[in-house]
């Protein structure tokens, strides 16, 4: 059942001022961990191009507390270790979003930081497990030699599907 979702009035004490149409975006997908009428969350990004089924995602060992699963933040050709939110797998938390509320605040003081995925991936820095490329890609890898058809999800991160896959 889709949830529609409203503008969330929020004040941008911690963004920066370049920053905050990213800073508006972002508040409305960190509202998916106040959600707590789910046990879990399968959160993907209006980007996506599902390949094949995901149910098992909604198999993975979550706790309200700090396990989240998300995507490589692969915009290189290697592996960085970082998070792209993308792709997220999470059991909702009004206190886990407090928490990301709370470090949101040093956005402004973290140069970094553009949007939710630097807080998401602050918040969880030392509990996030990335997902296999095999279950989540960047469109952009196809650049890297990586076979996308291989992947159950490609995400575009903003960039434009112009070809198509077939099996």
């Amino acid at each position: 059942k889709p949830i529609f979702v409203k503008n969330i009035p929020f004040n941008f004490v911690g963004a920066p001022k370049w920053n905050i149409l990213k800073w508006k975006e972002a508040v409305l997908k960190l509202n998916i961990f106040k959600l707590i009428q789910f046990d879990r969350l399968v959160y993907l990004d209006s980007d996506m191009f599902v390949q094949r089924n995901i149910d098992f995602l909604f198999s993975l060992p979550v706790n309200s507390r700090k396990t989240l699963y998300g995507q490589h933040n692969e915009h290189e050709c290697k592996a960085t270790g970082g998070l792209n939110s993308g792709v997220l797998v999470l059991q909702p938390s009004v206190a886990v979003f407090r928490e990301l509320m709370t470090d949101y605040k040093k956005a402004k003081s973290m140069k970094n930081w553009q949007g939710d995925q630097e807080l998401i991936a602050y918040t969880f820095r030392s509990t996030f497990k990335l997902l296999p490329p095999e279950t989540a890609s960047l469109l952009i890898q196809c650049k890297c030699g990586r076979d996308l058809k291989k992947s159950g999800i490609v995400h575009g991160a903003g960039q434009v599907f112009f070809f198509f896959f077939f099996s």
